[in-house]
């Protein structure tokens, strides 16, 4: 990013405006360096069954949330992490 600024400032004429104005330069192409590049879809055919999935995970999390709100009296807790024993 530096040698942008300096090779712009060697190709005008010094002054505060040119340094912001090369400065302004150097940091959009740095910026521009860190987009991805877009995505391509290839298997289009997938995309039904990923919708039908992601579709299905949220109607069973909902039901699962829905259950846990309406639920009587107290309740015990299960803690959904797997446990191992360390030998």
């Amino acid at each position: 990013m530096a040698s942008l600024v300096f090779i712009w400032l060697l190709l005008t004429s010094f002054s505060p405006r040119q340094l912001l104005m090369g400065g302004r330069r150097a940091a959009a192409r740095g910026m521009a360096a860190l987009h991805p590049a877009k995505p391509r879809v290839r298997r289009l055919y997938l995309l039904p069954k990923l919708v039908a999935m992601v579709l299905y995970d949220i109607v069973r999390s909902s039901i699962a949330v829905v259950k846990i709100i309406f639920q009587d009296g107290p309740r015990e807790r299960k803690v959904g992490l797997p446990t191992w024993t360390v030998y």
